[in-house]
């Protein structure tokens, strides 16, 4: 067996870094929400761009980050052709982005600035400067609220974005697999690492509804959000069941909000931005929540 330093019965010691924390807001940005996971796969990407078309029903001025840099989707979803001159982004005279607007929303997001077939293999110092650029960059101009869809994991454009503009707060997503809960529970003690609000809970893909004989399966298993839920103190804002007209508007780049306005999962959207809409009014950014984190020893 190897000897690492800080070894001891089976232990190791790391030491994190001194992380400064963003103080300035991005202009013309009211609120900022991250929309995270951790866990790859539990459909955060579907339910920023439903988040984002029920927020702007709600009467927000709502735009959209892509901050999956490597991967991205979001010009997928909300249908962005990129043979069309008009849906792309641009540059200004004062040398920022305009991103493009789309179904009243502004979206920016990499998929619309690098081949769609080609993979960007970026380290941390690329990736850290594509977050700034992307944030800061571009002419977000009078947002009421800023989604940035978050990519799995807890690394390096999780911190970038902390380190990058203020956020408001953060909305977790999961699937109700123990296995993802169980990487969501590391993704909530991250943000919270990092003084960033954790405004909620959202537990996607929450079973399937026969639409024959009305039963319904809990394809995912039980109650392991609702124990995860109650034991981070973290409010579940929603539940979105399974549903062939999620995939089917992601697909066809028309949200499920938009394109099956009546569906089961397009009011459980429009009734968990409600409640995030609310909770983006009452809380604050600056102060305690955005100071200096200091250097510690964090044990694993």
């Amino acid at each position: 067996f190897p000897e690492f330093p800080g070894l001891c019965c089976g232990r190791f010691t790391f030491s994190a870094m001194s992380i400064e924390l963003a103080t300035n807001g991005l202009s013309g940005v009211k609120s900022i929400l991250a929309v995270v996971s951790a866990k790859g796969g539990v459909g955060k990407s579907s339910v920023t761009a439903n988040l984002a078309c029920a927020l702007r029903d709600a009467g927000l001025a709502t735009g959209v980050c892509d901050l999956d840099v490597s991967c991205p989707s979001l010009d997928t979803m909300f249908g962005i052709d990129p043979e069309d001159p008009g849906n792309m982004p641009y540059l200004t005279e004062d040398s920022l982005i305009e991103p493009p607007l789309v179904r009243g929303l502004k979206v920016s997001t990499m998929g619309t600035m690098a081949p769609q077939d080609k993979a960007l293999a970026w380290r941390g110092p690329v990736m850290h400067s594509a977050v700034q650029q992307l944030l800061q960059s571009t002419n977000w101009a009078d947002l009421d609220v800023l989604l940035c869809d978050m990519p799995p994991g807890t690394g390096d454009v999780n911190l970038s974005l902390a380190q990058t503009a203020p956020v408001t707060g953060a909305v977790v997503v999961t699937t109700p697999q123990r296995v993802a809960v169980a990487d969501v529970a590391r993704g909530i003690d991250l943000y919270r690492e990092l003084g960033i609000p954790i405004l909620g809970m959202v537990k996607n893909m929450d079973g399937l509804t026969c639409k024959v004989c009305g039963t319904h399966h809990d394809v995912f298993g039980g109650n392991d959000v609702e124990a995860l839920a109650a034991a981070a103190d973290v409010e579940l804002l929603g539940s979105v069941p399974i549903a062939p007209e999620v995939r089917f508007g992601g697909d066809a780049g028309k949200p499920v909000v938009e394109a099956e306005p009546a569906s089961a999962p397009a009011t459980a959207f429009r009734a968990i931005a409600e409640k995030v809409k609310g909770l983006l009014a009452a809380t604050s950014v600056g102060g305690d929540a955005f100071e200096t984190c200091t250097e510690e020893e964090i044990e694993i």
